[in-house]
């Protein structure tokens, strides 16, 4: 058996440790900053992540929710192994407010939230892909330039 575990420090850094057969913790959350495990890793996963470039400076200027959300949920649509990103799923998070790593359920909202922003995502990789194609990598790229 493998596990993932999954926490927040005090200060909202996220540490993942992967827990081997032997009961052996390998950190994470250092290089290369995050974990998959299971199905679709390989089929879209770590491609996913690689294309965006994902880094672990990135975790505090992203929101990593709805990337995660966003990979469940692409990788589920090729690889039929992958549970889509349905049912009972719990949120992990710093709190500012109360000042603690807060863990309860991803409510329905928020789950509406998620899959209206994934849909949103998806629609604007389709729309960057046929920009290229129609008026080149070099035009488009300066445009995505001068938004950013």
């Amino acid at each position: 058996m493998r596990l993932l575990l999954a926490s927040v420090t005090q200060d909202g850094e996220p540490r993942l440790y992967v827990f081997d057969e032997r009961g052996i913790a390998e950190p994470v959350h250092d290089n290369p900053g995050y974990a998959l495990l299971g199905k679709g890793v390989i089929t879209g996963g770590l491609l996913l992540l690689r294309l965006l470039d994902y880094r672990s400076e990135n975790a505090r200027k992203w929101n990593l929710g709805l990337l995660s959300a966003f990979i469940i949920d692409t990788v589920s649509e090729i690889d039929p192994t992958v549970s889509p990103f349905l049912g009972e799923s719990y949120f992990i998070r710093y709190s500012r407010k109360n000042k603690r790593v807060v863990l309860g359920p991803l409510k329905e909202e928020a789950y509406k939230e998620y899959k209206k922003h994934v849909r949103k995502r998806k629609s604007l990789f389709k729309l960057l892909w046929n920009a290229a194609e129609r008026n080149g990598e070099d035009i488009v790229e300066k445009k995505l330039k001068e938004l950013i």
